[in-house]
């Protein structure tokens, strides 16, 4: 099937961009913020133009944020630095690094194919380049599977009247997740190393705080209402921890 596409323009600070518009089998809009500040807008066939453009106009300020944690992102002092044969966690597995030099003219990208990472560059000896293109992809990958993830966790609470919260992506020290007094969720880009149920586990705690915002006893009878193999999974991420 041809995939049609569109622009919509949008405003960040003093930057104009254009959102990317593509239409597909999915059932409802998805939009996505990638590292290199493009934005993508996927809609089911048949959309209306208009009904996108008021979605795009809804959702100005979560994009807005994401661009400004990019911002922030690009700007930390201390990248991780990656070499050919190193290791890097992915949904609870270990993947190995493999960097290989192509021609100029060839395109410099990440690939995942089974086990490997595999680093397309022009020049093995950029180890910076080489980190930075690992960074963001790996943010990618984090932000992609995360918006999957938080909206299947959200479709199990909704019923019990939470609102559905803004999440933003957040680097934080020696936490995975936040939940803060305006009943924003904060997760943690490198959540993406853990497997997907202590993912889930995360997100679920964090939604269950919207209801209860200390740890009581009331919090963790909702928890087990909302999720009653929490327990499992808050071991299986402490051992994650300890490997």
């Amino acid at each position: 099937m041809t995939m049609h596409q569109e622009t919509i323009p949008f405003q960040y600070k003093n930057e104009s961009f254009f959102i990317s518009l593509k239409y597909s089998s999915r059932k409802t809009v998805g939009i996505s913020v990638h590292p290199n500040k493009k934005i993508e807008i996927t809609a089911p066939f048949g959309t209306p133009f208009a009904s996108i453009q008021k979605v795009v106009e809804r959702k100005s300020k979560w994009i807005s944020k994401q661009l400004e944690e990019l911002e922030k992102y690009k700007t930390m002092e201390q990248i991780k630095e990656y070499i050919s044969g190193q290791t890097l966690k992915l949904l609870g597995r270990d993947y190995m690094i493999r960097v290989i030099q192509v021609q100029d003219f060839e395109e410099e990208q990440i690939v995942k194919e089974k086990r490997l990472i595999k680093v397309y560059i022009h020049n093995r000896n950029q180890r910076e380049r080489i980190s930075l293109l690992i960074e963001d992809w790996y943010r990618n990958e984090a932000m992609i599977y995360l918006a999957q993830k938080f909206e299947q966790c959200y479709e199990r609470i909704r019923k019990y009247n939470i609102s559905k919260p803004l999440y933003y992506l957040r680097y934080m020290n020696q936490r995975w997740g936040s939940c803060t007094s305006k009943g924003t969720i904060l997760l943690n880009p490198e959540i993406i190393q853990l497997p997907s149920h202590c993912i889930e586990y995360v997100i679920m705690h964090e939604l269950c705080h919207l209801k209860y915002r200390n740890h009581s006893k009331e919090f963790y009878n909702f928890l087990d209402t909302v999720m009653p193999d929490w327990e499992d999974c808050s071991q299986a991420l402490n051992s994650f921890l300890q490997i």
